[in-house]
C-alpha cells in the first residue's frame, strides 16, 4: 500500500492555496499541532508522484508560500519558494 503523501505549511491560508492547487488528486487538510497538513492519499506511481510535486511546486512559486515540508515515504524535504 502506497504511503500519503504530506505537505505541511505553518499558515491555514497556504494549506487553502496548496489543497485547492492540489485538488485534483483527492486533496484534504487536516490540522497538526502548530501546522496545516495538507494530504494526498495513497500516491502509488512515480507519473503520479512527479505531476502532484509539479503541481505543488507551482503553487508555491506563484503565491505567498515561503515554504512548505513535505513528507514521502517517510522522508522529509523542504520546497522553497523563489
Amino acid at each position: 500500500m502506497a504511503d500519503a503523501l504530506r505537505i505541511a505549511a505553518t499558515r491555514r491560508a497556504d494549506a487553502t492555496r496548496i489543497a485547492a492547487a492540489l485538488a485534483d488528486f483527492e486533496s484534504r487538510i487536516e490540522p497538526e499541532h502548530d501546522e496545516w497538513v495538507v494530504v494526498v492519499p495513497a500516491v502509488v506511481s512515480n507519473a503520479l508522484t512527479t505531476a502532484v510535486l509539479d503541481a505543488l511546486q507551482s503553487c508555491v512559486h506563484d503565491s505567498e508560500v515561503a515554504s512548505v515540508k513535505v513528507t514521502l515515504d517517510g522522508h522529509t524535504y523542504v520546497m522553497e519558494s523563489l
